[in-house]
């Protein structure tokens, strides 16, 4: 039986689980495209910023990455039936394509796009510069991103004014009420002012006029945590462009395949599929859509269904090192549990070890 080519398009943690794990299964010829020449822990970016040389521990060259496979440095431009179009004019054929491009966010903490690792580490370390010189900060955006990053910050540098924008009347919405109110207790603890059901309307690079309450804020260092967008432009080419829905998320079924397509997988951030965009279900997404690969490729067409939330409806949002909040099946708790859980080294220990790093220093 002929080996199996696999094209993996973005080197995040789903992409990198999925390359992972088909090399243990030791059966396919594993190629992964990305534009950066690194590989981050990605829910590790909202300590960088008063912690810059965490980054050194969440981030290592893709090619370092153990039994990821072959690493092709370029942007994917198109797709065809059997070929993933590069932007330095090469293209590679593929019998399985697996889609984990990510997404791409505004703010510098969260986006990644730098595509080398020395440049993501210079511009960390200069917007961690700025933040350290900074009297006020606005943190726009009340998901878990955004009360994350607010609470390392204040826990950080408690002279700091930091002040929360969210449009929801909730923090972190869509798991429970009783979180957001356990999160918006912390946050208070450390001083942190929460403006709920208030929008942001930027005047300039350091002022925004809030509405309806029509206050303006002006602060030293904003960061905007909300308006990720999949990063899918490439498959709006004739070729591919019926696989997106209007938003430009891939419409993938219950087994994570394109739509119309059986040997092509989406997972991540990219799906239109109503899980949390989380980074660890990013992971099991990645495990599962290799698995289903090697079953295709023995004969069988019998595959495992994703269970929406991989069937744990959970979220853990740390708060600083100290404290953290969780939600597990609609209940919300805040103290010790996601502290240990989650908030002392936001999991970088255990996503290495998973990934078959070497423990840090």
């Amino acid at each position: 039986m002929a080996v199996p080519r696999v094209i993996i398009v973005g080197g995040g943690v789903g992409g990198v689980s999925a390359a992972q794990q088909l090399a243990k299964a030791n059966f396919a010829d594993v190629t992964v495209i990305d534009r950066r020449d690194y590989f981050e822990i990605p829910w590790s970016n909202v300590r960088i910023p008063v912690d810059p040389d965490l980054i050194n521990n969440t981030t290592l060259p893709l090619q370092d990455v153990p039994k990821v496979g072959r690493v092709v440095h370029a942007s994917a431009t198109s797709v065809s039936e059997t070929e993933v179009q590069l932007d330095n004019g090469s293209s590679l054929p593929f019998d399985y394509l697996v889609l984990a491009s990510g997404s791409t966010w505004d703010d510098p903490v969260n986006s990644g796009t730098d595509p080398l690792l020395t440049d993501r580490k210079l511009n960390q370390q200069r917007h961690s510069a700025e933040l350290k010189a900074a009297g006020t900060v606005l943190v726009i955006g009340g998901g878990a991103v955004g009360v994350e990053l607010a609470a390392e910050v204040a826990e950080a540098y408690p002279e700091k004014q930091v002040t929360v924008v969210q449009a929801n009347k909730e923090l972190v919405p869509g798991y429970s009420a009783r979180l957001s109110r356990q999160i918006l207790s912390v946050l208070k603890s450390l001083n942190v002012e929460v403006l709920l059901s208030e929008k942001a309307h930027k005047l300039d690079e350091q002022r925004y006029k809030l509405s309806p309450s029509g206050r303006t804020i002006t602060a030293d260092k904003v960061y905007v945590c909300i308006g990720g967008k999949p990063n899918t432009n490439f498959l709006k080419a004739e070729s591919s462009r019926t696989i997106l829905d209007e938003r430009g998320f891939v419409k993938v079924n219950n087994f994570l395949q394109v739509e119309g397509r059986s040997n092509w997988f989406a997972l991540g951030d990219i799906t239109s599929l109503s899980d949390y965009r989380l980074g660890r279900l990013a992971v099991d997404q990645g495990a599962l859509v290799a698995s289903h690969i090697k079953t295709l490729h023995g004969g069988t067409t019998k595959l495992k269904a994703w269970k929406k939330h991989n069937g744990i409806e959970m979220i853990a949002v740390s708060l600083g090192r100290n404290n953290g909040a969780m939600a597990l099946w609609g209940w919300g708790f805040s103290g010790w549990l996601p502290t240990w859980l989650k908030s002392r080294d936001l999991l970088v220990g255990m996503t290495r070890k998973n990934m078959g790093l070497p423990a840090v220093a």
